[in-house]
């Protein structure tokens, strides 16, 4: 299988998941998160606003706002930008919410990644929507980082179609 066969794929189970499934698998997967060492240490976390068929991440940052300093991707043109988060949001590529700001900061100035991804294979390979946009901001990050995503987007698959620029996430966190 290619990348485009693997997304169509994975794409149509996350589908296919019933909203109680969902709802199920996020609150599994927010509690792991919440108790991951490298999370738990860290205190410049990269979250990011969830696409509808992504996990939610954002009740993470609810929780540990007054604790940690959060921080979220911005697109701009084919590269990934950081700003601070802040309650203030536009609507920016792809029609995503990101926080409005110029305080840009660099990725080695983050402790911990939360990554997106349609799909993952249990060892760290992420399969992206094929923009490359985290291929290239965490190539070559010190940062740690972790892939989330539902269990039904694991995809032993992936790791076979896996190219040198294709950044390996250190740990996945799946439900």
């Amino acid at each position: 299988m290619n990348k485009k066969e693997i997304r169509t794929i994975i794409k149509s189970r996350v589908k296919a998941m019933s909203k109680e499934e969902r709802t199920a698998e996020a609150v599994q997967l927010l509690a792991a998160i919440s108790a991951e060492p490298h999370f738990v240490s860290a205190n410049k976390v990269l979250i990011y606003n969830p696409l509808p068929d992504e996990i939610d991440v954002l009740p993470i940052l609810e929780r540990f706002k007054a604790v940690k300093r959060f921080f979220m991707p911005v697109v701009c043109g084919d590269d990934i930008k950081i700003l601070p988060y802040t309650e203030e949001q536009r609507r920016g590529a792809y029609n995503i919410s990101e926080p409005v700001g110029s305080d840009y900061v660099s990725i080695n100035d983050i402790d911990l990644v939360i990554v997106p991804g349609v799909g993952f294979t249990a060892d760290g390979y992420r399969l992206g929507r094929g923009k490359g946009y985290y291929d290239r901001l965490l190539n070559g990050a010190a940062c740690y980082k972790i892939g989330v995503c539902f269990s039904c987007q694991i995809e032993p698959a992936i790791g076979e179609t896996a190219e040198p620029h294709d950044v390996k996430m250190d740990c996945v966190l799946f439900r």
